[in-house]
């Protein structure tokens, strides 16, 4: 079973990327470290519209930059764990322009291109208290996640403003600890 990791946080070792690492840790993966694809630390523009990847012939996305890498990763995985802090009410620009992106993984007839059965553990995190302050969001990305087929699954990690708060919330890192076992059951 292949599990990767996406962060969509700008930092590294932060709250969303250490939610993250615990849910590798839950799924079992031996070396959690190696299977995170940090945005952040990749070269990529957002969708830039051209309608290549729905093009007659097209196998996805022709930008071609270091997101065609996250690309084979997707397609290649069972279980696709990603995570983003909240900016503003939504996912990081990061986030937001890779998820713009998987616009490529439909096909011009708009039929899904990866192989139905895969997971996907959507992590927030958020400043806000309230597991429910961020509602419009959290079914925003459920959208975008099952409309590419995923059985998904949203996980909010609430008061997690501060660089490493998460360290210190035993309950949150059970909490992502357990939903990387949830996805491999």
């Amino acid at each position: 079973m292949k599990i990767i990791a996406i962060s969509g946080s700008p930092r590294r070792g932060g709250n969303t990327e250490t939610a993250l690492l615990e849910a590798l840790e839950g799924a079992g993966v031996e070396a959690p470290e190696t299977a995170i694809i940090r945005l952040n630390e990749l070269t990529f523009r957002g969708c830039q519209g051209c309608y290549g990847c729905r093009a007659p012939g097209s196998s996805g996305c022709v930008v071609p930059d270091e997101l065609q890498g996250v690309y084979r990763a997707v397609a290649e995985a069972d279980i696709v764990l990603l995570g983003s802090p909240v900016y503003y009410g939504y996912v990081s620009g990061q986030m937001k322009s890779c998820l713009d992106r998987w616009y490529a993984f439909k096909d011009g007839r708009r039929q899904p291109r990866l192989a139905p059965g895969k997971k996907a553990v959507f992590f927030l995190a958020q400043g806000a208290p309230g597991e429910d302050h961020y509602l419009w969001t959290t079914s925003s990305i459920q959208r975008v996640l099952t409309g590419y087929g995923f059985d998904s699954r949203m996980v909010v990690l609430p008061n997690c403003e501060e660089m490493g708060a998460i360290r210190h919330r035993p309950g949150l890192l059970e909490k992502a600890r357990e939903a990387g076992r949830q996805a491999v059951a």
